[in-house]
């Protein structure tokens, strides 16, 4: 059995331990406090303003060469890139070169036709280009099939950047595209 001065003393020092642990917790809490609020009010955003800019891939020129003058010309429909070819009954063969500008790693063309009177259309995409790449093609009128006076194409050509789409047919450099009135055949280079 312990005496009552031994007793007392116990209780003592059960008390201060729990007293210092308090204190200790109140310090704690305190300074978690005062650096919560100094980190509140001292904190701000540093770095700059980030432009972000879209890479930019276009058309710089093309140039369509008819083969044989005689019997075929090709004009210039507004501001884009579209032509009218037109071809005699005969036939008649053109030479297409596009120029690819702008910043983007790569990109392609997007080349579409459209016969006279818009009944048919036929959709193409060239290869991958890099800006100041080149692609050229030959577009040929077939004369057997067409009809007295010729025959008018529409060829629309629009640059794309990104990847080609899966269902596009593609042409390559120095292909050869051939519209006989009715439909459009591609041949290899």
């Amino acid at each position: 059995m312990k005496s009552p001065s031994e007793q007392s003393n116990l209780t003592e020092k059960a008390f201060l331990k729990t007293l210092l642990l308090s204190l200790f917790s109140i310090l704690f809490a305190m300074v978690c406090l005062v650096g919560l609020t100094y980190a509140w009010f001292s904190a701000h955003v540093s770095g700059g303003v980030t432009t972000m800019t879209a890479a930019r891939f276009g058309v710089q020129s093309v140039d369509i060469a008819v083969v044989d003058p005689a019997s075929g010309s090709s004009q210039k429909q507004g501001d884009g890139c579209d032509y009218l070819l037109t071809a005699t009954e005969n036939g008649a063969k053109f030479a297409v070169t596009c120029t690819a500008g702008g910043e983007a790693t790569q990109g392609y063309f997007s080349i579409k036709f459209s016969a006279q009177g818009g009944e048919s259309s036929f959709s193409f995409a060239s290869e991958y280009l890099s800006p100041e790449g080149e692609f050229s093609f030959t577009v040929t009128f077939d004369g057997a099939p067409m009809s007295e006076g010729g025959a008018q194409l529409s060829l629309s050509i629009r640059a794309a950047w990104g990847n080609i789409p899966a269902e596009a047919e593609q042409l390559i450099t120095g292909s050869g595209v051939t519209f006989d009135g009715e439909q459009v055949t591609i041949a290899a280079p």
